[in-house]
């Protein structure tokens, strides 16, 4: 299962760094320069758009409040793809064991990147929508979970609280990652539901409450999952940390207390214990 969590993640870091450097390259027309490809598929499996007339007037709109404000656009989006890119180092145990001032200071970076990536997603999804209320409201949300999820997970390692913190990070990044997952639902509703007639803008709107709906579901679904786990690790660990003081200390009452760990050990495994009752 983490090999999978895993797969999914630098899957979606890439679409996510590849969107990047496609709205870098084309900062104000990025979806008129797709369009033919989007057009060349649809035909190709027989899906037609019977509001076909009013999408370019849409993506005139989308596209306009780019060409208006083009360094907000360069903060968001290399903020945001920096931001993308070091979020995989805070999950990696290797990295937290071998490289922890790395592992440090990029959580430190990460939280000055969220300020310029959020206000600038505040500024063009809140201020000038293009779906209006609907689009507003959903960025509104997941821009306020998102601050504060690193809120929470900065206060709780500020207190030394590292389960909470990893929690909390998880949330975080399944905001980000949710942002690439956003443009492959839209991929799948603009393919099947535009035949049905429905408007593009509303379409939009779907797409980024599926998108950001689903990651924050496998998130809190991960969450749970591990949480089960990593609380006896935690023990285990200690464990193992008290009996090594132990023998550098007093070698030779060392043999009877380590034998007396293991049998307390083993008879919680004996017990039935489920990892649950160790993290609540």
């Amino acid at each position: 299962m983490r090999a999978l969590i895993w797969v999914a993640a630098i899957v979606l870091v890439i679409i996510g760094v590849a969107s990047v450097l496609a709205r870098l390259w084309y900062p104000a027309e990025l979806t008129f320069r797709i369009e033919p490809a989007r057009n060349a598929v649809m035909e190709r499996f027989g899906r037609t758009d019977p509001l076909a007339s009013q999408r370019e007037a849409v993506l005139q709109r989308f596209e306009g409040r780019y060409a208006a404000h083009p360094v907000v656009v360069y903060v968001h989006v290399i903020a945001g793809g920096v931001f993308l890119l070091l979020l995989p180092l805070q999950f990696s145990a290797s990295v937290r064991r071998r490289f922890i001032r790395l592992h440090r200071w990029s959580g430190r970076l990460l939280l000055v990147l969220a300020i310029p990536a959020t206000i600038t997603g505040l500024w063009f999804g809140v201020l000038m929508p293009i779906s209006g209320a609907g689009e507003a409201t959903v960025i509104a949300l997941v821009a306020a979970f998102f601050v504060v999820s690193l809120t929470r997970a900065f206060r709780a390692i500020r207190r030394g609280d590292v389960a909470a913190h990893r929690e909390w990070m998880i949330r975080a990044a399944s905001v980000a990652f949710g942002v690439s997952l956003v443009r492959i639902a839209g991929v799948v509703v603009d393919f099947a539901l535009t035949p049905r007639g429905i408007p593009m803008t509303q379409l939009f709107v779907l797409a980024m409450w599926s998108g950001w709906l689903l990651t924050t579901i496998a998130a809190e679904l991960w969450i749970r999952r591990t949480r089960n786990v990593e609380a006896p690790m935690r023990m285990k660990r200690a464990a193992a940390a008290a009996v090594l003081l132990l023998v550098l200390a007093f070698p030779a009452q060392a043999n009877e207390k380590v034998l007396e760990t293991m049998d307390t050990t083993r008879l919680y495994e004996q017990n039935g214990h489920s990892p649950s009752h160790c993290s609540g």
